[in-house]
């Protein structure tokens, strides 16, 4: 894996920049095991880890990599009120917390001049698990325990 920025440096160079390339970060494994960022995984479990405006924000990048496998840009004014997370794009701004976030969690990293995204996220950790209200622990144990209606393996059906 790639070193990542410390926090101060990623919303610094988040910060410096009022637009954004978007690449897709590219992890076989989390990709083949993981669930899409859009998916309601994402939002009945990761949403309590990553926090409503950085998952808001990893689904926006996701669908903008479907649509644009190969990239594209985004300006951070723009998404930030898109977002509803209001217009300022400097180091405190709402918009670069979130995206500093995604960066925090591994959801994205920085690559020279972009943003390399994750259009898939992995299943839950057992720390980030520890995190979660205990029915939701339970019904993703339940889930994740489950049979897949697509194999005989046991795994659970990743969407």
């Amino acid at each position: 894996m790639r070193p990542s920025l410390c926090s101060a440096d990623t919303l610094l160079w988040i910060a410096a920049r009022p637009s954004v390339r978007v690449v897709h970060l590219q992890d076989p494994v989390v990709e083949a095991l993981g669930f899409d960022a859009r998916s309601g995984y994402a939002e009945a479990y990761w949403l309590g880890i990553l926090g409503p405006s950085a998952l808001w924000a990893l689904r926006r990048l996701s669908d903008g990599l479907a649509r644009h496998p190969d990239g594209f840009v985004v300006e951070l004014g723009h998404f930030a009120r898109e977002l509803g997370l209001g217009d300022g794009v400097g180091r405190h701004a709402p918009v670069v917390r979130a995206v500093a976030r995604l960066v925090a969690f591994r959801m994205a990293e920085v690559r020279g001049d972009a943003l390399a995204v994750r259009r898939s996220l992995p299943p839950l950790a057992g720390r980030h698990l520890a995190r979660l209200p205990q029915h939701l622990a339970e019904r993703h144990r339940a889930e994740m325990e489950a049979p897949s209606p697509c194999s005989t393996s046991g795994a659970a059906p990743r969407r």
